[in-house]
Parts: C-alpha cells; structure tokens; sequence
C-alpha cells in the first residue's frame, strides 16, 4: 500500500510525524519501505505505530503477544507476583487460536488491564524495540504472499 499525507492525517498521525513526511518527501512511498525507514532511522515508536495501524485485527494481536513476551521476563524479573502480563499474552492466544466472543472478552479484559503497562516498559528497551519492528515488517509481509 502506499502512503500518502491524507491517509495519515486520517490515521491521526502527530504534527511532528506529518512534518517528517512532507520534509522527507515521501508522498506514495510504500508502506514496508516507509517502516523500514524509520527502523533505520531509530524511530522505532513511529514505525510501531504506523505498523498497527497497517495491521488487521489478527495481526495486532499477534504483534502484540509478540511484543509482550519479549519483555515478561524482564517483567517478571521486576514483579514476581504480577501475573497480569502473563495472564494477558495466555488470552490473547486464546483469541488467536480460536477467535469466539468469549475469548474475545476475555483477551480483551487483560489487554486493557496490562497494556499501558507492558508497553511502556517495552518502549524504555530499543534492543526490544528492534526485534518487534522487525517482526511487524515480517507481518506485513506475509498479509501480501
């Protein structure tokens, strides 16, 4: 898909993003080539939000669990008690393999108690941030073999 100012504004993109846009001038740029410009330029933040905003409903939340059990043990690590992030990458696996509205509400109540909270803690790592952009890009990908 390529990319265009319109489609941006419409995704709400921040003044700051669509300053890059025009002042990079990538008007039509494809969209996997737009990610991997801004993983090459650090902006991992952006990248993962243009990524979700690409993505269907499947694959955000594949990109979510994935996301997130790349950083339970470091969560783990810090709270041993805490089980919300376990307990939320476990339903939204259960949604993935079998999507009813029972998993959904489900996956949804611990993605909406844990989520700040995980990517907040996933944002602070840009080793982290690497691997689940990289995997975002592999999505992509595979929504258009």
């Amino acid at each position: 898909m390529k990319i265009n100012l319109t489609w941006l504004e419409e995704k709400n993109t921040c003044e700051e993003g669509i300053e890059y846009f025009i002042s990079n001038e990538l008007e039509g740029i494809e969209d996997v080539d737009l990610v991997k410009k801004l993983f090459e330029e650090e902006k991992y933040d952006w990248a993962s939000w243009l990524l979700t905003r690409l993505f269907d409903k499947t694959n955000n939340v594949k990109y979510a669990v994935y996301s997130a059990e790349l950083v339970l043990p470091i969560l783990e690590k810090k709270y041993p008690k805490d089980d919300r992030p376990r307990k939320a990458i476990e339903a939204a696996k259960n949604w993935l393999a079998n999507p009813t509205k029972e998993n959904a509400a489900d996956a949804h109540a611990a993605h909406a108690a844990d989520d700040a909270y995980t990517a907040a803690y996933a944002a602070a790592y840009a080793a982290t941030y690497r691997k689940i952009i990289a995997y975002g890009i592999e999505l992509i990908k595979g929504e258009r073999s």
